[in-house]
């Protein structure tokens, strides 16, 4: 009979391997996308010079989207760092990074080649109407200046 017996590694870790869903911080991402996706929104309706602009501005809707811009992305940022704490307390990095690579270095691919060059097309056509107003306002602008230095020349 063997009474000598061999030592046997234990690896222990202080995370638990499987955390119960915090439904509270669900619930801040769905408001905090619900609060980007109204401020994207309503910037039209800004004060502030935006790509889109409606005759009617509001200071009260300026207000709440410097509100969003000031707390809306530092709870952006908190909801990811938590998220990220969490998600690294029940995976090893390889299985996190692999993770993030699919949710969302996939999506941000396909939005930059399908939904980008839609969107550079509607700004191209709104730069050409302004490059050809500017450059028309422009070519008046010079001949009206010369026209006065000129007189004012004698």
């Amino acid at each position: 009979m063997n009474t000598h017996m061999s030592p046997v590694k234990v690896v222990s870790s202080n995370r638990p391997r499987h955390e119960q869903r915090r439904f509270y911080l669900d619930w801040l991402k769905v408001l905090a996308v619900l609060g980007v996706f109204a401020a994207h929104n309503i910037d039209a309706l800004d004060i502030i010079s935006w790509r889109i602009r409606y005759q009617e501005q509001s200071v009260g809707i300026m207000t709440f989207t410097n509100f969003g811009a000031m707390w809306g992305m530092s709870l952006m940022f908190l909801l990811a760092g938590s998220t990220t704490w969490f998600a690294l307390g029940s995976r090893n990095g390889g299985q996190f990074i692999n993770e993030r690579i699919k949710r969302l270095l996939i999506p941000f691919l396909v939005g930059v080649l399908f939904l980008s060059p839609v969107e550079a097309y509607f700004e191209d056509l709104r730069l050409l109407h302004f490059i050809k107003v500017t450059l028309s306002s422009s070519c008046h602008t010079f001949l009206l200046t010369c026209t006065l230095i000129g007189i004012c020349a004698g």
